[in-house]
């Protein structure tokens, strides 16, 4: 592998996707586990399906698909997630030396 520029487009396109992630994580209900759950049903619905369909795998209860672990990261664990975003796009501010500016 050799040392070449970095793609400032691809940089910028994949912050820009974390950030819509996480804008719409944020939508939902965030401070109430249950109404959190109740607005993840319809994928939720959707993960039952495709894990029965498309991978022969019976899901009875939501619990198996999202548990408490899923609630626990996206109300109290994205705050990670902007530190990192931020420390790129810092990163990438002071050294635009090694970024490729071509589109």
């Amino acid at each position: 592998m050799t040392t070449g520029k970095i793609s400032r487009r691809i940089i910028v396109d994949r912050l820009a996707q974390l950030d819509h992630l996480l804008k719409q994580v944020r939508a939902f209900p965030l401070d109430d586990r249950d109404a959190f759950f109740a607005d993840l049903e319809i994928l939720l619905d959707l993960g039952r399906h495709i894990l029965a369909k498309g991978f022969a795998v019976g899901v009875t209860e939501y619990k198996e698909i999202a548990d408490e672990e899923l609630y626990e990261l996206c109300s109290k664990k994205l705050g990670d997630l902007d530190q990192i975003s931020g420390a790129y796009r810092y990163w990438v501010e002071g050294h635009p030396e090694k970024l490729d500016e071509a589109l």
